[in-house]
């Protein structure tokens, strides 16, 4: 078998096994509800969209001083420390 064979075979089996997961985590945290997919996207988004409405009704800027967009997205897309993860 070539290198180059070799190389592919095991970058499918990673990306095999990187989707499994990423799929059980997304069953097992929103697949016991109805509508739990859509709302994997749905809380980010309205999060952002709600904090990025205040902060532009204040007229403020991210205490980091990145566009409230961005600031917003990082904000909410790292793990909820009530979400029961550890």
């Amino acid at each position: 078998m070539s290198r180059w064979t070799t190389v592919t075979t095991a970058t499918a089996t990673e990306t095999q096994v990187i989707h499994a997961l990423i799929l059980r985590e997304i069953k097992s945290r929103f697949g016991r509800l109805k509508l739990g997919y859509l709302w994997a996207v749905f809380e980010p988004a309205a999060f952002v969209a709600l904090f990025s409405l205040i902060f532009a009704l204040a007229h403020e800027t991210a205490p980091s001083g990145i566009p409230v967009v961005q600031f917003m997205l990082l904000l909410a897309s790292r793990p909820s420390s009530c979400s029961g993860a550890r």
